[in-house]
């Protein structure tokens, strides 16, 4: 089921004014990329304890974090939940299954409220496509993620 279904209330995709946007992540990102983000993906809002990756799901969207904290976990063999990461600000999580097409590989859970920027798999690939840097950048933090 796709993020953008869960939207409640309803967030217009213009919503957010782009001095909100550079103000939330523009210290990981310059304004040729911030203006392809605010352009490309949905701006949403997600409630604490939300579950927004399942680790072993098919990947469909990849998300930038506005504002907010999640936690990266990775379930155990015997069961139990590990805390990987804890991400906030300007960090992307979901990229990964959607660069290499394979299954999620953690579980991501919302702190915190969120506020995100929804990518789907053409929306991903066009910010990738028309922000060289980024997708660079975005490679290489996929390659630490997974070697």
């Amino acid at each position: 089921m796709s993020l953008l279904s869960f939207r409640a209330p309803a967030v217009p995709k213009r919503y957010t004014a782009s001095a909100k946007m550079f103000a939330a992540i523009g210290h990981r990102y310059n304004a040729h990329e911030l203006r392809l983000i605010e352009s490309l993906g949905t701006v949403t809002t997600l409630p604490a304890g939300r579950r927004f990756v399942t680790e072993g799901a098919f990947g469909r969207e990849a998300v930038i974090i506005l504002d907010g904290s999640a936690s990266i976990v990775h379930e155990n063999s015997d069961g139990g939940v590990e805390t990987i990461a804890t991400v906030g600000k300007g960090d992307l999580v979901g990229e990964v299954a959607l660069l290499s097409g394979q299954p999620r590989n953690a579980t991501v859970m919302a702190d915190t409220d969120l506020e995100i920027v929804v990518f789907n798999i053409r929306e991903f690939r066009s910010l990738l496509d028309q922000a060289p840097r980024l997708s660079f950048e975005i490679a290489g933090r996929a390659a630490d993620k997974v070697g």
